[in-house]
Formats: C-alpha cells, sequence, structure tokens
C-alpha cells in the first residue's frame, strides 16, 4: 500500500461511542488519522481521544475555534494538552488572536484556518455575506493574511487547493473536507473525487458519510484507494 492512506482523515461523525469504536477496529491498519467534529466531540470527545491515543492513531480535533483572542486559546491549550495532531481555527478570527496562538503553540500542534466552508457556493456566498467576491477572489485575500501572519495551514475544498499552493508559494498545508466517489453533494456544494483531490495538490483529504455510512467499510476504503491507485499512480 502507497502512503496515501497516510493522506486520507476519516470523520467519526457518529452520536455513540461504540458506533465510532467499531469503524475504527473495522478499519483497522487501513486508516491512522481521524478526525472528531462537533458531533463526537460533545457527546463523547475525552473517551474517543483516549481510545484512539489507545490504538495510536493520529486525531484531527475539528471544533473550528472562533472567539475572542483568550477565549480561542484556551481551545488551543485544550487540544495541547490532548496532544492531538490538528486542531482548527476560523480564518476570520483577529491578526491580534493569530499571533497569540503563534506566540502560545510551542508544540507539535498543527492549527488549521478555516477558509470558507465547502457548503457555500458562490451564490450562497454572496448572499449570507453580503458581497460581490466570489469564493475564488476571497480565497486568495484570506490566504494571503494568513501567510503574512504566518500560518502553517488551512482547511478549504479540494476546488481551491491548487490556487492555494500558488498564492502561498506552497507554505500552506491543505486539508481538503467534501471529498466524493460520485458527484453527490448531500450538504457539501463544492467537492472532489480522492484523485482529484490529490491532483490538486491537495495534502490531506477528509472522509465522513463515504466510509461511516457504509455497510461495508473496508470494501469503500478499497473502493477510495482504487480510485487513487487509478487515477494517480498508473
Amino acid at each position: 500500500m502507497n502512503n496515501y492512506n497516510e493522506k486520507i482523515i476519516v470523520a467519526l461523525d457518529f452520536k455513540e461511542f461504540n458506533q465510532a469504536k467499531k469503524l475504527i477496529n473495522e478499519l483497522g491498519d487501513d486508516i491512522i488519522f481521524y478526525k472528531i467534529g462537533y458531533e463526537a466531540f460533545l457527546n463523547y470527545g475525552h473517551k474517543i481521544i483516549k481510545f484512539l491515543k489507545k490504538k495510536n492513531k493520529k486525531i484531527f480535533l475539528d471544533l473550528k475555534f472562533n472567539d475572542i483572542p483568550n477565549t480561542v486559546l484556551a481551545g488551543i491549550k485544550y487540544a495541547i494538552s490532548k496532544n492531538v495532531n490538528i486542531t482548527t481555527v476560523h480564518s476570520t478570527v483577529s491578526d491580534k488572536t493569530v499571533e497569540l496562538i503563534n506566540n502560545n503553540n510551542n508544540s507539535d500542534l498543527l492549527i488549521a484556518y478555516v477558509t470558507i466552508l465547502t457548503s457555500f457556493d458562490d451564490i450562497s456566498y454572496k448572499k449570507t455575506f453580503n458581497t460581490k467576491n466570489n469564493i475564488q477572489n476571497s480565497i486568495e485575500y484570506i490566504v494571503k493574511n494568513l501567510v503574512a501572519n504566518n500560518c502553517k495551514a488551512v482547511i478549504c475544498s479540494a476546488n481551491e487547493s491548487l490556487k492555494i499552493k500558488k498564492i502561498s508559494n506552497n507554505k500552506l498545508i491543505t486539508i481538503c473536507p467534501g471529498i466524493r466517489l460520485n458527484q453527490k453533494t448531500g450538504d457539501q456544494s463544492r467537492v472532489m473525487t480522492p484523485s482529484q483531490a490529490f491532483k490538486n495538490k491537495a495534502d490531506y483529504i477528509v472522509i465522513g458519510r463515504e466510509i461511516t455510512s457504509s455497510e461495508n467499510p473496508k470494501l469503500s476504503f478499497k473502493k477510495i484507494m482504487d480510485d487513487i491507485n487509478e487515477n494517480i499512480i498508473k
């Protein structure tokens, strides 16, 4: 198996701890990286972090901190205390907040800044934020600001990953949700297949329901790897 499986993060979108444990055990060594979002964290956060550490898995704590500087810093300190690998902050926080985070993160924690949620398309984005700028134009502004503030990673649609790499001169790691094997978008608008995302220079892809809602998660993972093998590696 090539190292692409190490770049796949599976989102544990379950209400019950036992459901998450079952999936992790079933996938075994296929997946080493898991995302804990709001649903999992609010229902069994401490237990799932402890379980993943016991299994020697990597942890992406995706709580999208967005508040006044000291409150966001408290969230960062929590992530550091739990020794997770990645956590998220919204890119809309102030420059002061980013500076405070940078000055207090003396760990290996990678902080990824959320650009524009994959649930937005251009129409809904312009309406929600009362702007004439489309997503692509806004991404350029966001990325330049993050680079200027010495940020290391972003959460973005794979549609924007290649552009972000170019704008940032490859200084930003791109972590991309909204990954599908087909064109069904669900509650996400800007989606790509796994192979398309990696062709767009995504460093990590985040996959949820393609695996978590599957009756056969290992087979679903195999299909994802087949897409990568057939369209990138060969």
